[in-house]
Parts: C-alpha cells; sequence; structure tokens
C-alpha cells in the first residue's frame, strides 16, 4: 500500500531515517507473536522510535498462551523500553507479569474503537441470497461438516470468505476480497462459521448470530477465548464436533453491548491518557 513517500524495508532503515512524530504506537494483531518473524522483529516493538519520544502499544497481541523460550529475554528487553502497555488479551497480562513487567493494561481490538454505524456505512455491498458465510483458515473438516449441515437444515446458500486458499465446497466463494466485501458478508449474514479473531468481532459488532472454531494448526485461540469471555459467549466457541449445538438459543446482545461497553470506555481511557500525560517515565 502506497501510503508515504518513504518505504521501510527492515529495523536498520527505520533507525536511519525514523518517521517523524512525538508519540509512536504499536499495534495490535499478532504483532508480537514469537511464533512468526513480526514478533522476532525489533521495528514491531518500536526499536526504531529515537530517544525521548513516546512509545505506546495498543491492544498488541501475543495471539498464544506463551511466548517461544528463546524469545523471552529479547521480548522483555523489548516491552521495558515503552512508555505505556496495553495487550489485547487477558493471557498477554499474564505473559508481561512472567517477564517481570507489571504495568501492562488489557484493552479491546482497535475495531471496536469505531461504531457500529462507521461500520454499517462501510459494508454496503447486498447480496440476493439467504446465506451462511465461512470463514475457514485451515481447511478444517469439521467445520465443512457442520457448515454444510447448517446450510442444508435451514436452505441457505454456502459463502465462503478466505485470503488462504479456496473453499471448495462453497456456493460462492469470495477468495481475496476487500475490506468492504468482507463487512457487508458478515453483516448480511444469517449464520457465520469461522475460526477468525476479526470474524468474530464483527460478528459482535453488527450482531449476528455466530460460532467460532478453535485453530487446530496454531494454539492462536486465546484471542478469540479471550473476546468471547468478554461478552459472556463462551458457549459460542467449538472445539470439537459435539461442542456444537443447532438448537442454542438466540445470543442476547443487549447483555453482550452493555459488556463491551465498558471494555471500550476503558481502552479509550487509556489511550487517551497514554497520548495525553505529561509524564511518559
Amino acid at each position: 500500500m502506497r501510503i508515504t513517500k518513504q518505504r521501510y524495508r527492515n529495523c536498520e532503515e527505520l533507525k536511519y531515517l525514523p518517521p517523524k512524530a512525538d508519540a509512536y504506537i504499536a499495534g495490535s494483531d499478532q504483532i508480537w507473536n514469537t511464533i512468526y518473524e513480526n514478533g522476532r522483529d525489533p521495528a514491531f516493538y518500536l526499536d526504531f522510535a529515537p530517544a525521548g519520544s513516546r512509545k505506546i502499544s495498543y491492544a498488541a497481541s501475543f495471539a498464544s498462551q506463551q511466548i517461544v523460550p528463546e524469545y523471552k529475554t529479547f521480548v522483555k528487553s523489548m516491552v521495558e523500553n515503552f512508555d505505556f502497555i496495553s495487550v489485547r488479551e487477558t493471557s498477554g497480562i499474564s505473559i508481561l507479569k512472567s517477564l517481570g513487567i507489571d504495568k501492562g493494561y488489557h484493552v479491546l481490538d482497535p475495531v471496536f474503537l469505531l461504531s457500529k454505524a462507521h461500520w454499517d456505512n462501510m459494508a454496503r455491498n447486498k447480496f440476493k441470497d439467504k446465506y451462511i458465510l465461512v470463514y475457514d483458515f485451515e481447511t478444517n473438516p469439521t467445520i465443512k461438516n457442520i457448515v454444510e449441515k447448517i446450510a442444508k437444515k435451514n436452505k441457505l446458500k454456502i459463502y465462503a470468505v478466505n485470503n488462504y486458499g479456496r473453499t471448495l465446497y462453497a456456493d460462492k466463494d469470495y477468495f481475496e476480497c476487500g475490506p468492504n466485501t468482507f463487512l457487508s458478508l458478515i453483516k448480511n449474514a444469517d449464520i457465520i462459521i469461522s475460526n477468525s479473531f476479526h470474524a468474530t468481532a464483527f460478528s459482535i459488532i453488527f450482531e449476528k448470530d455466530f460460532y467460532v472454531f478453535d485453530r487446530i494448526g496454531h494454539d492462536i485461540n486465546t484471542r478469540m477465548r479471550d473476546l468471547l469471555a468478554i461478552c459472556g459467549l463462551d458457549n459460542r466457541l467449538i472445539q470439537k464436533e459435539s461442542d456444537f449445538n443447532p438448537n442454542a438459543t438466540s445470543l442476547d446482545f443487549i447483555n453482550v453491548r452493555n459488556k463491551i461497553a465498558e471494555h471500550i470506555k476503558i481502552s479509550k481511557n487509556f489511550l487517551e491518557n497514554a497520548l495525553r500525560s505529561r509524564s511518559h517515565d
């Protein structure tokens, strides 16, 4: 995405000519996940920020229950240099404490900082069918089985969205679609079945019926579990096929709305305080 004149390819280039700012914010999705390259890259810990500038993490995610052991010392040395630290999962607070860092806050993913009306305005695409939406990163056979059963029982078309591969059993596959289509697909679906954090987040924002499955390839499920726990929707997490209840009662989004609203307030307060505070020692 060409959004700036300057292009940086690594942390060394960032250090040599850093973008000018009074405050630098790192966040959010899986940036500190040491299973992947970004979690091992100093750039994602704002190591390039000039001395004296304010370093903030907003909803930074470790994604899993623990750091890859050989990177613990590295992560500790990087995170300790932040002036204000917030993480997206409650498990992230536990990880920080295990590193001897006790100044972390728990906040929501940034998609919750914007109103439902904002996302509604972006989700303008219309679809002629009644459909179930599937977003499956892993070609999970359990997801396929349940999706096909729901579609048959409720006479729904199967729509799929995925940037990692095609969903061959879908009636319509929106492979590599853009964000407007992605949001529209969630907004207009009868039900959403996924193993995606952001499909889960937007299902909650648009107040849709949904189920979310544990990922089986990597243990990066704390993201979904923590969000569901905040909302009181733990029963929407599926770890095995027998967990799925096709006759589950409809979701109480009034209760969910109230719970999310309190966490949104906490999240905004953290960010505003981090940016306005005179001291960031």
